[in-house]
């Protein structure tokens, strides 16, 4: 595995994307700015993106993807009665991700 594809793989799986960047940093020994520039490329965090402001560009960014499958997760862990919180906490999905799979099929 590429460091590139090591960088994407590590951020792609996190739950907290702000910390994410410097563990993601820390990890393969590179800098902030590098991590930042090859998740850019990959069009995994917003073009804008800089050193200066990924801790507010990140904070709301999905990073687990809701499929239908995992949405059917959710609907079935909400049914049995976890909270959203709980859910949040053992997906990795977002609060607005979680709406969306109570709320609407995919």
């Amino acid at each position: 595995m590429s460091r590139e594809d090591e960088i994407i793989d590590s951020f792609m799986r996190c739950k907290d994307p702000v910390k994410q960047i410097q563990v993601t940093a820390d990890l393969t020994g590179c800098d902030i700015k590098t991590v930042i520039d090859v998740l850019k490329r990959a069009g995994k965090i917003p073009k804008g993106t800089t050193t200066g402001n990924y801790k507010r560009t990140l904070l709301q960014l999905e990073t687990v993807e809701l499929t239908e499958d995992l949405a059917a997760h959710v609907r079935m862990m909400h049914d049995g009665g976890c909270t959203k919180a709980f859910i949040e906490r053992e997906t990795g999905l977002l609060m607005k991700q979680i709406d969306r799979a109570l709320g609407a099929k995919i």
